[in-house]
């Protein structure tokens, strides 16, 4: 489901595992939705979304305020999953700015 990401709470987090034979086709989709102008005036928001695993962590992603209501973005994630487990936790944070954001879609697929 959705979540909201803002100056309450300012992460939300998502775990999983990926079969160590679907490390190369793992992609990470991402997809949010947030106000740039609200009675004419601009919005800004910041942040980034982490990967963690077998004690590692990486962030894979950052915002800065796109242009658009709804942002999607694709990540590959083999790289992240070599030699680990496969079992994950994605962070979405938010690190700032006037307006947080509705995730809509945080979902890895292999």
């Amino acid at each position: 489901g959705e979540r909201w990401v803002g100056m309450t709470p300012h992460r939300a987090e998502w775990t999983g595992e990926v079969p160590v034979q679907r490390f190369q086709s793992a992609i990470f989709h991402g997809e949010f939705r947030w106000a740039p102008d609200v009675n004419e005036k601009k919005n800004t928001t910041r942040g980034a979304v982490r990967i963690e695993g077998d004690g590692r962590s990486t962030i894979i992603y950052d915002w800065n305020s796109p242009s658009a209501v709804t942002h999607e973005f694709e990540v590959p994630l083999s790289q992240y999953l070599q030699n680990t487990s496969g079992k994950y936790r994605i962070t979405w944070i938010f690190k700032g700015g006037s307006s947080g954001i509705c995730i809509a879609r945080s979902e890895v697929t292999a």
